[in-house]
């Protein structure tokens, strides 16, 4: 695999000195960034660490340059990345200084009830999940803490006055926006941060009569939507929950996901085999450890295929985005490095 990945780093380097090129998490330079910096450890080479570093000095150069708060294309993702970056010990720094101009940006758009409305809903949640990171990562000054807790709760109750139908179907075809099982997981950053919980148990009673009559078509949105009530269900330990998320568990038809919903050549995060396999690990306790063992092989050889993978990186010369971390190559390289070591 080493020999397509070389290749397709090569196409990286050149696209990163195009000027089209965004600095978002999903579809830009944070990605890349990121990208580069996990393979320098994957493969022990300072030469992509140096390339990581390049690429992040060159983001924050140009991070004034963004307004946009959501986590794929905008403030929030860029934010997120430098904090896994300090957390994991890639670069060095107090994440509180460094992207302090990102949480002010993003205070202050949310705090505007005229840029709230202009949100849609996958986007609040995008923002709710930013909060909910820096305010679980405990190094907030106090008056921070405070104002973090009071947008967050601003936020969850204006985004769940939107919430109508619509916001509960599934994703058709198979993405991994699908906004329901999204909605849990933040439901579960907020309950362990512990500051709203009484609030939040009300509205998770009061949308319950709607969610639990829900079991997606498709069996990677049942996967999707598993791991989502699951998230939350460990919090709250509620019985309906429980019921509900067993009926899905003995639903889902993992062969059929691998076999015949996801096409051969859809490897890529977004909607392909490299979320599977972390959507089966994170509800890996619903899961017999010999069906989890074939499945993660079975993964593991769509990903580093090297058919499909020199199918993709002679795409990528057209196509910007299969260069990219969601919905490319970047993301996919990475997962097969991670279920590799775990092989």
């Amino acid at each position: 695999m080493n020999q397509y990945i070389q290749s397709f780093n090569n196409q990286l380097l050149i696209a990163l000195n195009q000027k089209e090129m965004t600095l978002g998490l999903a579809d830009g330079k944070m990605g890349i960034c990121i990208y580069f910096y996990v393979l320098s450890r994957y493969e022990q080479d300072k030469e992509y660490k140096i390339i990581g570093d390049n690429i992040l000095d060159d983001i924050f150069q140009k991070i004034d340059n963004i307004s946009s708060i959501d986590i794929k294309t905008g403030l929030s993702g860029i934010g997120l990345g430098i904090n896994y970056l300090i957390k994991n010990k890639y670069v060095e720094g107090n994440v509180n200084n460094i992207i302090k101009s990102i949480d002010d940006t993003v205070y202050k758009t949310i705090s505007d009830q005229c840029n709230l409305k202009l949100m849609d809903s996958t986007s609040l949640i995008h923002a709710i999940h930013y909060l909910c990171t820096r305010l679980k990562e405990k190094k907030l000054t106090k008056e921070n803490e405070f104002i973090f807790k009071e947008i967050t709760i601003s936020t969850l109750n204006y985004m769940y006055e939107r919430l109508d139908l619509t916001s509960y179907e599934e994703s058709l075809p198979y993405t991994t926006d699908y906004f329901l099982p999204q909605l849990f997981y933040v439901f579960s950053e907020i309950y362990d941060i512990n500051f709203y919980n009484y609030r939040l148990i009300k509205i998770i009673e009061e949308i319950s009569n709607k969610i639990l009559s829900i079991i997606p078509i498709l069996h990677c949105n049942k996967l999707l939507l598993l791991w989502g009530m699951n998230s939350l269900q460990r919090r709250i330990n509620n019985n309906k929950f429980e019921k509900h998320i067993t009926l899905i568990k003995n639903q889902i038809d993992i062969n059929e996901i691998l076999d015949n919903e996801l096409k051969a050549k859809n490897i890529f995060f977004n909607n392909g085999y490299a979320s599977i396999y972390p959507l089966l690990y994170l509800v890996k306790d619903k899961i017999a450890k010999s069906e989890m063992d074939i499945y993660k092989n079975c993964i593991y050889t769509k990903l580093s295929s090297p058919d499909i993978l020199e199918f993709h990186i002679n795409k990528s010369k057209d196509h910007n985005s299969n260069r990219f971390f969601y919905s490319g190559l970047c993301g996919t390289i990475l997962m097969s490095y991670f279920i590799k070591k775990t092989i």
